[in-house]
């Protein structure tokens, strides 16, 4: 029996990390974005960027640093509140990531999740509807060792500390513990266990732009829709050295677009594709449910935070 669970379209932002090496932007002429622009329809809206940052002082003081690790830091002055995206593409990639900038002046960590190459950064402000004027941009190099190393760092959608309970608890979890296949099947043991799906969320979600998973209210609440659950997963994960990445896609249970995790097992040197979100469903209904998934059900839209 299907299992229906959620449809709902996801944007992104990111959280503050120490700057290691910092490039000051500069302004581009055009660029289409294609963003997450609003969780009210299952399409992606096309946002059209026409032309240059009217403020040059907006360009001088936008800085894009590479933190060598996976992930780029953005300063930016949004102290106007105003719509700012931040789009990453990689060179050859056909695949564009977009994420939201927050209000006040802030220091946004983003994840380079495409593979290792090389990076256009783009900083797009708003000026009307799905205008955007680009503000600033950037390139910049991603050559990991070990490119599975950028799904083991914090950022905005996998957002956490160590001194956030959700990690002391998965501490405590995987205390005794000594492969990450136990420490994978624990975590999710817990999560599936513990935590209920929040269907009167969806309509709240459904008027938000730029939507953030707090996995800090998550842990306390014990519940959330998927990409909630998502990143709490993958974030008590990471906080074990576990490589975890959050999946926005299509399952052939869900309607609509879903959020998943694959979790990188380096006991086993495999990736396990893991829907708590779906199996806290069952679990709830007392039916059967298996933690690993199959890749014939999940189809992952090239979209890994």
């Amino acid at each position: 029996m299907k299992k229906k669970i959620i449809s709902i379209l996801m944007a992104a932002l990111l959280v503050a990390a120490g700057p290691l090496s910092q490039v000051k932007a500069s302004g581009v002429s055009s660029l289409d974005l294609q963003a997450f622009e609003s969780v009210k329809t299952n399409e992606a809206i096309k946002v059209n960027v026409i032309r240059n940052a009217s403020k040059a002082s907006e360009s001088t003081s936008t800085t894009i640093t590479d933190n060598k690790n996976g992930t780029i830091t953005i300063g930016y002055d949004n102290t106007e509140a105003a719509k700012v995206v931040v789009q990453v593409v990689r060179t050859g990639s056909d695949v564009k990531y977009n994420y939201y900038l927050s209000e006040g002046v802030v220091k946004e960590v983003i994840p380079l999740t495409d593979g290792n190459g090389d990076y256009v950064i783009y900083v797009c402000k708003n000026i009307v509807g799905t205008k955007y004027s680009v503000v600033a941009n950037s390139t910049v190099t991603l050559d990991l060792e070990n490119e599975a190393d950028v799904y083991k760092i914090a950022n905005i959608i996998v957002d956490y500390t160590t001194t956030n309970k959700a990690i002391k608890k998965a501490d405590s979890l995987c205390k005794k513990l000594k492969t990450d296949t136990s420490k994978i099947t624990k975590i999710y043991k817990y999560v599936v266990q513990n935590y209920a799906y929040d269907y009167g969320k969806v309509s709240a979600v459904k008027e938000t732009v730029g939507y953030i998973p707090s996995i800090v209210q998550t842990f306390k609440v014990k519940m959330g829709i998927c990409y909630d659950i998502a990143s709490l997963y993958a974030a008590m994960c990471r906080s074990q050295g576990i490589p975890a990445k959050v999946v926005t896609g299509y399952c052939k249970t869900v309607d609509g677009l879903h959020a998943w995790n694959e979790v990188y097992d380096q006991t086993k040197e495999k990736w396990y594709i893991i829907d708590c979100t779906a199996d806290i469903a069952y679990y709830a209904a007392k039916k059967s449910v298996s933690m690993k998934k199959s890749s014939k059900v999940y189809y992952a839209e090239e979209y890994y935070h």
